[in-house]
């Protein structure tokens, strides 16, 4: 079980920060919540573009 699993994710990200000893905006918290993220598989199966990549809007 995910011990994360009844916590909000407010309290989630306060958890992982202090744990890297980090800020809750630093890589390395975005790096860790992936890393631990149980359904990162399902990313293979949609196209997720980056804003360099969209077509130029008016």
């Amino acid at each position: 079980m995910d011990p994360f699993d009844t916590m909000s994710p407010r309290k989630v990200l306060e958890r992982v920060s202090t744990l890297l000893g980090c800020s809750q905006t630093t890589n390395e918290v975005a790096k860790y919540l992936d890393s631990h993220n149980e359904l990162k598989h399902l990313r293979e199966q949609f196209l997720l573009p980056k804003v360099a990549e969209l077509p130029p809007c008016k």
